[in-house]
């Protein structure tokens, strides 16, 4: 990870989770039959778990960005697209795609499929994340609690490094 993560290139990696048995076990059969009757709350709407896999099973290409066709996007709302460069992965069952903080992606998906995304905060995009976090809560907290989250969290990142030169050691950043 460290070849890609401090220059921020996205990569896949491989063999990552060959050895883990949900790669084999976790099928959408093996989610509605173990976990159908669960409710579950998707987009402001509530389904049972069985519900929603059955009436996605067959859906292709679902897109949740604000970008809604990613290949023909609207350049009027979007004008810095028509200067992006598009990187195309198609991931493999078992493969793990790796994308850096800062990176807008989306997702085209070939055939159903279960996904985990992890998104974490770390000393590479701490940074980002506090400016962006308190950023989104200007609209609904007050400026002064939002400037002393700010501070609280700009303290936490100084007080974690501190934590890891002093130790070597970090436990979250």
């Amino acid at each position: 990870m460290r070849r890609y993560t401090p220059p921020m290139r996205p990569a896949i990696l491989t063999d990552a989770t060959t050895r883990w048995p949900a790669l084999r076990r976790w099928t959408p059969e093996f989610f509605r039959e173990r976990y159908g009757s669960i409710p579950v709350d998707i987009d402001g709407k509530t389904w049972r778990l069985g519900e929603y896999i059955d009436a996605h099973r067959t859906r292709n290409g679902s897109n949740r960005s604000s970008i809604r066709d990613i290949e023909q996007p609207n350049l009027k709302r979007f004008p810095l697209f028509a200067k992006a460069t598009p990187t195309v992965f198609d991931l493999r069952p078992g493969e793990t795609l790796f994308v850096p903080s800062g990176w807008w992606h989306t997702v085209k998906l070939l055939s159903p499929s279960i996904t985990i995304s992890v998104n974490a905060a770390n000393r590479l995009n701490w940074r980002a994340f506090v400016r962006d976090f308190v950023e989104s809560k200007r609209t609904h907290r007050s400026a002064a609690l939002c400037a002393a989250l700010y501070a609280y969290l700009t303290v936490f990142w100084w007080g974690e490094s501190l934590l890891g030169t002093m130790t070597g050691w970090t436990r979250f950043l």
